[in-house]
């Protein structure tokens, strides 16, 4: 992805805000012993927002891959609400026995089958936690199965993603303006991670 492919157009590449809008639902069902959830309330309300407002009032089905989607607890509450509004494949590096999941390793190219197949594509707050595989190569695996016209929705934890090499990706810094979101600040705190603050980047593939 350049300047001179000109094949996706950078949406939203920030740090996610405490003004930014957050369903508290997603940090109550707990897959962390008695630690809040402090990020997922912000990072899926986020995801969900940005897929309504830029598919407002198309009528075809929209396909949703929810990579990296995780396995249980508040994971499968996100699951099930995407599965309520779209129609989703969510995949993950371990098995699940749950509907609608399959085995899918993100730091490897996709089948020939899942280029250019989903209207938009979701990762939310993995990348950063992978350390063998560039995470630029995983942005470009990702966002190879979206659709002309269609997303690459993704969040994730800074410190954690290689910011300097997704900037010079992107050919842009990432904005930082208004109060950065971390676990003290959170409306469901964790002070544990008061370190952590949480970025989203959005990208829609230009149409060919």
């Amino acid at each position: 992805m350049n300047d001179e492919q000109n094949e996706f157009e950078v949406v939203e590449f920030r740090f996610i805000r405490t003004d930014d809008n957050c369903d508290i639902r997603f940090g109550c069902s707990n897959i962390r012993g008695d630690q809040p959830i402090w990020s997922r309330p912000y990072e899926y309300t986020l995801v969900l927002n940005t897929i309504s407002k830029f598919f407002s009032g198309r009528e075809e089905p929209i396909l949703v891959h929810n990579s990296s989607w995780g396995w249980e607890g508040v994971h499968v509450m996100f699951k099930q609400e995407l599965e309520r509004l779209y129609s989703v494949e969510n995949s993950d590096i371990k098995k699940s026995s749950l509907p609608n999941t399959f085995v899918r390793d993100i730091t490897n190219p996709p089948d020939e089958d899942m280029v250019d197949k989903y209207d938009v594509v979701i990762n939310v707050s993995t990348v950063e936690e992978i350390s063998h595989t560039p995470h630029t190569s995983i942005l470009n695996n990702l966002i190879s199965q979206v659709k002309p016209e269609g997303l690459l929705v993704c969040t994730f934890d800074i410190p954690g993603l290689d910011i300097i090499e997704t900037e010079r990706l992107l050919g842009q810094k990432i904005k930082d303006t208004g109060e950065r979101l971390d676990g003290k600040n959170s409306k469901v705190k964790n002070t544990n991670y008061a370190h952590l603050n949480c970025g989203l980047l959005v990208l829609r593939k230009m149409g060919r």
